[in-house]
């Protein structure tokens, strides 16, 4: 029966027997014996040809995205929504820019985001406004005489007048 080995002593024993593979010291990887960089972590085994020092050993490439947030603030923000939408377009807005902030790079977004601050805060204006117009309208509506009041009025200007009233002189 074969004995259970660790693959670093299996390693060694295939490097030892084949002078043509070798353990990598960072990751421990078996690589070929004339390579100058490991195939698995990357890591240079010898130094750096001259001008690759900076160069990193792998190209990422950041795919950015639009941040959902600020697509919401801005549809809020020009729906309103019977300014339910524009105290949301405000608070997706800011959460938005927040998002954008800790992210840069990778989400997008600060035009809509920032639109969809200012539909909201133009959509609470509006609210304000409509608040202000309706209570001016209804204070001026309640300044007229009520119905009681008329007839009571109306009664003291038509009763009758007596002679000496009517032929006074002033």
């Amino acid at each position: 029966m074969l004995e259970a080995q660790s693959y670093s002593e299996t390693l060694s024993k295939r490097a030892a027997s084949d002078k043509s593979v070798k353990a990598c010291p960072q990751c421990g990887q078996e690589i070929q014996d004339a390579a100058i960089k490991c195939r698995h972590c990357k890591n240079w085994l010898v130094p750096p040809p001259a001008g690759l020092e900076g160069v990193p050993s792998q190209i990422v490439i950041r795919q950015s995205t639009t941040s959902g947030m600020a697509i919401a603030s801005l549809v809020m923000g020009l729906l309103w929504m019977y300014w339910i939408g524009s105290i949301l377009a405000i608070c997706l807005g800011y959460a938005a820019r927040r998002e954008i902030r800790n992210n840069p790079g990778r989400i997008e977004g600060q035009g809509m985001a920032m639109a969809g601050i200012v539909l909201g805060w133009i959509g609470i204006g509006m609210l304000a406004l409509t608040i202000v117009m309706f209570l001016y309208l209804r204070k001026t509506d309640t300044n007229r005489p009520t119905m009681r009041e008329t007839r009571s009025t109306a009664a003291i200007i038509e009763r009758p007048k007596t002679a000496q009233e009517f032929f006074a002189c002033a």
